[in-house]
């Protein structure tokens, strides 16, 4: 449907004087001047439905011209429409509807579009370059013994606290008696008994008295 040009009914209007001979009375000139304003409501009411029209291919937005938009196609408001849903929906590599989608800068990633900046999100857990690795990026809640705030930090932590204990890294003065069982028959029960049976048997000795085991 194309939009239709106005023109009065007969084109000259009030000119021809056939259709608009000299009114005889007032009554007969307001019904004369009716004329031209029920063509002009009638042409109205017409660009209304176009314009308010939701038929396929026939639409308001199908009679609303465009200028070129660049990386568009189409010269309709209705064809631009479905051109940027064509595109938002696109899922070509390089030119789906995340490349077409830009995006502000985000500080740690690389990228202006939703596609690129998705792309790099996951190259970083990826990542397996020293102090740039996937689990550097990866922050973590504190762990009481473990010291570090991200996944790499904390398990360096924890690998530095196993080699000491399976390669026999035990820090000098590091078990005290508070770490040892208390219980009958245990190491400090042994070692305590032990040391004061070798107290007694130095007392004596000091005294003359030989032990006979």
């Amino acid at each position: 449907m194309t939009i239709p040009t106005f023109a009065y009914t007969p084109a000259t209007g009030f000119s021809n004087t056939t259709t608009f001979p000299n009114p005889a009375s007032g009554a007969a000139a307001r019904l004369q001047l009716m004329v031209p304003l029920d063509q002009i409501t009638t042409h109205l009411n017409a660009l209304k439905a176009i314009f308010e029209a939701v038929t396929d291919g026939a639409s308001g937005a199908d009679h609303v011209a465009a200028t070129t938009i660049a990386g568009l196609t189409g010269n309709t408001v209705q064809a631009l429409l479905e051109n940027i849903v064509t595109g938002l929906k696109a899922v070509t590599d390089s030119a789906s509807g995340a490349d077409f989608v830009g995006a502000t800068a985000i500080d740690g990633l690389t990228g202006a579009t939703v596609q690129a900046l998705l792309e790099n999100i996951m190259t970083v857990p990826k990542a397996v370059t020293d102090g740039s690795s996937g689990a550097d990026v990866v922050g973590t809640t504190a762990i009481t013994g473990v010291t570090g705030a991200t996944v790499q930090a904390q398990l360096e932590s924890l690998k530095g606290l196993i080699d000491a204990v399976v390669l026999g890294g035990i820090p000098d003065d590091s078990i005290t008696d508070a770490k040892l069982s208390t219980a009958a028959g245990a190491i400090l029960d042994v070692v305590t008994a032990h040391t004061a049976a070798t107290a007694d048997m130095q007392f004596l000795t000091t005294r003359g008295v030989r032990y006979i085991g």
